[in-house]
């Protein structure tokens, strides 16, 4: 695409062809909109709202079968538009308008669609480049992921051709567990700007009572940290979303039940307790939001049942084949929680609870999060409220998803209460207190006043009642 999109290709295309008023749609006939207006948007710096409001605009909202007749790059312009937006925000509706750009990229010559004045192989390669959001890596092989056998009893002996680095470092890991072990926490880091905090990070777990830290490092700096931790439990990999799904998916395998918690966490308490006693027999507990029943991904209860493992596996397998798909929504759609990936009939999951031959849903639920498992004011329904010393811990969302990164959250942002602040600067830096991670009873907002500050700029007088609101991103379902 990167070729169809460069001038070694294009300039040597048979001259003239930029003036073909046909696929240019330059004089159409009472046309539904003004196509060359709407193909000079796409040179401008500001492009994507003006060609977001013309895709969504009335007049193809009215006749979009017209203005596919009527011209078909057009049209396929506001296909890439419109799938970009679906594939950030609801993902349902992002095969339809891939359904679109197939057909109008195999029924045009690939000449006459790069020498027109559509932009489209330009807009074509910066669909790529923003939608993938992993790459297809994996640090387990397949076979390692999907066998549900004891790996218990596998041979640390396996030669390098049948295991993975990585499972060599599980097996490793399993076997360094203390006895009788059931459940573990778990995390993944890599890259300078967070492994400067893993020692802190660690030392604060083992000071609320944690013994064992399931630590998946992607580079070699994490994993060299990770190993001089007397608690830390270290498994080597490479950076990718994806194992946020894997190295839980491989303890399942081993009858190991999963804390998952993303690396910009504060434990106030050791987190085992509260859940256990919040749990009541679920199999999967999230996260969520403060103002609204909304999944959050970054902290996750697994229990090692079959049914959990291949739900699971099935979401690593959903998450791998769509690139562009984020991994919470995933989760949420995968719960039937209100996010929307695709429809009903075809996920692998029973959302409907009514149909044969697919995975069930276990029984879920939602980890307490009023003022215990709770999360900043950096998204507009984050928050806590009541007494700072009931929290578990504080969840930062530093910053790395679509709707927290700094840009949008900035000092200017005029969303009410929506703040950003460096957390994990904050609370595991320099200048945090030393007491924080020598003893467990501790509490940040006693030992400092700016963490004491920092944490309040994310409270709530209350929790809105339940039913709260759910999350999904929906946008017009229309072509």
């Amino acid at each position: 695409m990167e070729t169809l999109n460069s001038q070694v290709w294009w300039h040597n295309i048979t001259n003239g062809m930029s003036t073909d008023t046909f696929n240019n749609c330059e004089d159409v006939e009472d046309p539904i909109l003004d196509w060359p207006a709407y193909a000079r948007v796409f040179l401008r710096s500001d492009w994507y709202q003006p060609s977001l409001n013309v895709a969504y605009g009335p007049e193809m909202e009215a006749r979009w079968t017209a203005a596919f007749d009527e011209c078909p790059l057009g049209f396929l312009m506001a296909n890439i538009v419109k799938g970009m937006i679906c594939a950030h925000t609801e993902s349902i509706c992002f095969n339809s308008h891939c359904t679109v750009i197939d057909h109008v990229l195999s029924n045009v010559s690939p000449h006459v669609i790069g020498s027109s004045k559509w932009p489209v192989y330009s807009m074509l390669v910066h669909l790529r480049k923003v939608l993938k959001r992993h790459r297809y890596k994996l640090d387990f092989l397949p076979e390692e992921l999907e066998d549900s056998t004891n790996i218990l009893a596998r041979s640390l002996q396996d030669s390098p051709e049948v295991t993975s680095r990585a499972m060599a470092d599980t097996m490793s890991v399993l076997w360094q567990l203390e006895e009788n072990t059931t459940l573990v926490p778990m995390t993944m880091v890599y890259g300078n700007n967070f492994n400067k905090y893993l020692k802190k990070y660690l030392n604060r777990a083992k000071a609320v009572g944690l013994n064992q830290f399931v630590v998946f490092t992607l580079d070699e700096e994490a994993y060299e940290v990770c190993q001089r931790h007397p608690i830390g439990k270290c498994i080597r990999g490479t950076p990718s979303i994806l194992n946020k799904f894997t190295l839980p998916l491989i303890f399942l395998h081993a009858g190991i039940d999963v804390l998952w918690m993303d690396f910009d966490v504060f434990l106030f308490k050791n987190p085992l307790p509260a859940l256990l006693a919040q749990n009541g027999g679920l199999d999967v507990m999230t996260a969520s939001s403060f103002a609204a029943d909304c999944v959050c991904s970054g902290v996750v209860y697994l229990r090692a049942t079959p049914l959990v493992r291949d739900w699971w596996l099935a979401i690593l397998s959903w998450v791998y084949r769509t690139p562009y798909e984020h991994d919470q929504k995933t989760v949420s759609a995968f719960l039937g929680a209100g996010e929307r990936v695709a429809w009903p009939r075809d996920l692998p999951v029973d959302v409907a609870g009514d149909s044969d031959g697919k995975i069930g849903i276990s029984r879920w639920g939602y980890l307490e999060a009023g003022v215990q498992f709770v999360s900043s004011r950096h998204v507009e329904v984050g928050g806590w409220t009541g007494d700072p010393d009931e929290i578990v811990l504080f969840h930062f969302l530093h910053g790395d998803s679509d709707e927290t990164v700094k840009e949008k959250v900035a000092e200017k942002d005029d969303r009410e209460g929506v703040h950003y602040n460096d957390l994990l600067e904050a609370f595991y830096g320099d200048r945090a207190p030393q007491n924080l991670f020598e003893n467990g009873e501790t509490r940040p907002h006693r030992e400092s006043p700016k963490l004491r500050e920092l944490l309040m700029m994310s409270y709530w007088p209350m929790r809105p009642k339940s039913p709260r609101r759910i999350c999904n991103g929906t946008i017009p379902m229309r072509y």
